[in-house]
């Protein structure tokens, strides 16, 4: 995400086909918004894989994923509802927040 034009668009949208659910797919395909609803960010930091955090939610079964921004060490969370397809077992996105 941190490069930009057609062809990382493209592979932005197979990373997504990939993990995320069809239907949180085509929802997000077909809303018009200004960010990215899985990260719950527009900017990218590269710094963010070092600040990864993921929490389960055991009472709500959602997960937060945090990261910690670098330009001001602010805390960017969301949540997320994840579990395994069937029948090949992968773990796919079902839900973000919006």
């Amino acid at each position: 995400m941190e490069n930009t034009g057609k062809a990382s668009e493209k592979n932005l949208d197979l990373l997504r086909q990939k993990y995320l659910s069809q239907k949180l797919y085509e929802k997000l395909k077909n809303i018009d918004l200004d960010y990215d609803a899985i990260i719950n960010g527009q900017d990218i930091d590269p710094n963010w894989k070092k600040t990864l955090s993921i929490k389960y939610i055991k009472e709500e079964n959602l997960y937060e994923a945090c990261t910690v921004n670098g330009f001001d060490n602010s805390k960017n969370c969301t949540l997320l509802k994840v579990e395994k397809s069937k029948p090949d077992t992968k773990f796919m996105i079902l839900k973000s927040k919006i």
